[in-house]
């Protein structure tokens, strides 16, 4: 959205065939590190049956900008199980 804001959208589709319940977390991944982002708890868990589209606005930790910002990490974890772990280059 800005130097100082990320926006992220993601899709999920659920091939179990029942309702799963879990949460995510969205780690940014910088040329010097890991750094955790601050994302409202609301926006990370999420209930679904079939498919599940989620987007979150959230602030950049204080002294990082989308410049030094390189990928997103998504953790998916479903009854505390970690289901998916994936890192999304970021296109600037």
């Amino acid at each position: 959205n800005s130097n100082k804001t990320l926006r992220l959208g993601v899709s999920f589709v659920n091939t179990t065939g029942k309702s799963v319940r879990g949460y995510a977390s969205l780690t940014l991944l910088t040329a010097s590190g890991e750094v955790p982002a601050t994302v409202p708890s609301d926006d990370l868990d999420f209930q679904m049956t079939r498919m599940k589209r989620a987007t979150t606005t959230f602030p950049l930790p204080e002294g990082v900008t989308m410049d030094d910002v390189e990928a997103v990490r998504i953790n998916v974890f479903v009854d505390e199980t970690e289901i998916l772990s994936q890192d999304i280059p970021l296109d600037k």
